[in-house]
């Protein structure tokens, strides 16, 4: 996750969150709000104050993940079941969500080695047996996870729904009946 991302699941951790946010003088946030997807649960805040005046006292808001506004990255999706694995850039200049669902465009992306081993790294570290990554890839070269999930959405993958959901029952079975090797 890219630096001073932070889970929130009560209001003394977003007090905590001012407190750090602020001595790092970070201006725009994003809050994400859990099970929530195509990007209708990412939000922009002008200042994390803003966010504490809005969801501060409301109980129901908790749990949500807030971090820093990116600006400048790359956005992309990869997939991975098994030895399968496919990535593809995300764009969509009039949302800062990037996201396919609101008119953002897509196209086929070549994942450095390194890049692979980093989500590769990433899903035996969580222990899943397969994955739908979003990676954020900085201009220096920097990779952070923006989000990892079990089903993900599939728009811009080579696989429709059927085939890849065929895939992921394969794995499973593998899993179960062979173990992880």
């Amino acid at each position: 996750m890219a630096p001073l991302t932070l889970a929130v699941k009560r209001r003394k951790e977003l007090l905590d969150a001012i407190g750090r946010y602020s001595a790092a003088d970070i201006g725009p946030v994003v809050t994400k709000e859990e099970h929530m997807h195509c990007g209708h649960g990412v939000r922009l805040w002008d200042h994390i104050e803003t966010v504490y005046s809005f969801l501060g006292l409301q109980k129901e808001n908790y749990p949500f993940v807030i971090q820093p506004l990116t600006r400048h990255f790359k956005d992309v999706r990869v997939i991975i079941v098994g030895e399968y694995i496919e990535a593809y850039e995300r764009c969509n200049p009039g949302n800062f969500r990037g996201n396919l669902s609101s008119g953002g465009s897509y196209s086929a992306y070549s994942l450095l080695p390194a890049q692979e081993q980093f989500c590769r790294h990433v899903i035996d570290r969580a222990q899943f047996p397969y994955a739908h990554l979003d990676l954020q890839i900085m201009s220096d070269g920097q990779l952070y996870i923006f989000e990892i999930a079990l089903n993900g959405g599939i728009q811009g993958s080579r696989l429709d729904r059927e085939e890849l959901d065929r895939r992921k029952a394969a794995r499973l079975h593998q899993l179960a009946t062979q173990g992880p090797g």
